[in-house]
């Protein structure tokens, strides 16, 4: 399986003209790496433009959505449906951030309508772990882990296995834009309790098909030390991913690999 290099950025920038400026500077970066899948998710807003941008300016980047509605269509203001993401040509979609879940309220039982209807409209999910509502420290709360997997699996498993790969995101909480993040065991210890999740409720087959990428103030300084793992399929990248000399500081260390 190709790694992954996905970049989330959030609600940001706050114009098209800086959101065409990020984009364009990532193509020199992302012709270096051509092992790796890269992965950009913009705001809603600047979705249609990014997507032509790639296809024009032959950016390598698959382009996806940071979120759905649970909803195909309908009286449902305000919310972008799954069909509406795929028309535009986007081919991800984030499923359950946790900045979702904390300010959204997105439910593990909302994750798993959003899968399905990614699912439906051949848009490939990442879901989002690692929210931990209950704890205040670095602690890692396996019991709520392990209902995000399987709430979100239950109903799809049949589907999902007919993915080529499975991606799943594990985010701390808190280590999410504070410059902390989790010890490589740690991280190791994680993926590997994921996949025998996985494989313990669901069988050896989607769990062989399971990517875990780590999140949560990956940058420049860091990703070295996390490449080090075998255990880890790749990273979603916030903040950095907003600064060129950070993505080009990443790119380096990534090839020099």
């Amino acid at each position: 399986m190709s790694k992954i290099l996905a970049f989330n950025w959030k609600t940001n920038p706050t114009s098209q003209k800086e959101s065409i400026e990020l984009f364009n500077s990532y193509k020199d970066n992302f012709d270096k790496i051509v092992n790796w899948n890269k992965i950009v998710f913009p705001p809603f807003v600047y979705l249609s433009k990014i997507v032509e941008l790639a296809n024009n300016e032959n950016i390598k980047a698959f382009i996806g959505s940071q979120d759905i509605s649970q909803y195909e269509s309908g009286a449902h203001t305000s919310q972008i449906s799954a069909k509406m993401i795929k028309d535009l040509g986007c081919d991800y979609a984030l499923i359950g951030h946790s900045e979702t879940r904390s300010e959204l309220l997105t439910t593990s039982f909302d994750t798993a309508y959003k899968i399905k209807i990614c699912l439906e409209n051949n848009l490939k999910p990442i879901l989002c772990v690692g929210f931990e509502p209950k704890l205040d420290n670095e602690n890692i709360d396996f019991e709520e882990l392990t209902n995000q997997i399987i709430t979100a699996i239950s109903s799809n498993e049949t589907a999902l296995s007919k993915l080529e790969t499975f991606i799943i995101a594990y985010e701390p909480t808190w280590a999410i834009g504070t410059g902390k993040i989790p010890t490589l065991a740690q991280i190791e210890s994680v993926s590997d309790f994921i996949i025998s999740t996985i494989h313990d409720h669901f069988g050896a087959d989607l769990s062989h098909k399971t990517s875990v990428l780590y999140g949560g103030s990956v940058n420049d300084s860091n990703i070295s030390e996390l490449t080090k793992s075998d255990k880890i399929a790749g990273f979603l990248i916030g903040g950095a991913s907003l600064i060129p000399d950070k993505v080009q500081k990443i790119v380096e260390k990534l090839l020099d690999l």
